[in-house]
């Protein structure tokens, strides 16, 4: 297994890339240490780190005659040289990884690509234009009283019908949960 690395320091953090180049025509498993005197901060894809790596660096396989690539940072000052093969070995076939991390790095991005959201999405942007204009509404909008279980009295915004119609079927299923807790299990058969 050849090892090359390179290093450089970038305001007060260290950027180490290492590439490997496998020359069996096995697939190998390789663990790779961090000599920096600091915590490694592994690449990260939607907040969680890459498979295979921790605090000390990295456990990969890389293919039968073939190279893998990898980086990281680290808060710590350069060390000569930077990472070091702690470990190589064949390839055992290991039971999933069943950790939550696993899981969220499998699932991928929770949020749908935007050519699907279409052209709504777009102006309506992250939802706070729309958020921000419902606390804008001028006071003449208010519609009036109403009494609350405490006694005291609420007032409530009339909205646009636009938002009315989008807020109609969460009000329903409010209703409905609220039916449903105060009638409790007997009445709700």
């Amino acid at each position: 297994m050849d090892l090359d690395w390179t290093q450089e320091s970038v305001a007060g953090v260290t950027l180490v890339r290492v590439h490997l180049r496998n020359e069996r025509a096995t697939d190998r498993r390789v663990r790779l240490r961090s000599r920096l005197d600091g915590p490694v901060l592994p690449p990260r894809r939607h907040g969680t780190p890459a498979a295979g790596w921790d605090r000390d660096g990295v456990t990969t396989v890389v293919p039968a005659d073939g190279t893998a690539a990898l980086g990281y940072a680290s808060p710590a000052p350069t060390a000569t040289p930077p990472v070091i093969l702690d470990d190589v070995g064949p390839v055992e076939d290991k039971p999933g990884d069943s950790t939550p991390e696993a899981a969220v790095r499998e699932l991928g991005d929770h949020r749908p690509p935007r050519a699907v959201l279409g052209e709504e999405s777009e102006n309506r942007g992250n939802g706070t234009d729309w958020d921000q204009s419902l606390l804008d509404l001028p006071t003449h909008m208010i519609e009036g009283e109403r009494d609350t279980t405490d006694g005291r009295s609420a007032r409530r915004a009339s909205l646009p019908d636009e938002a009315e119609a989008l807020l109609s079927p969460y009000r329903t299923r409010i209703r409905t949960a609220e039916a449903l807790n105060a009638a409790g299990v007997v009445e709700a058969n």
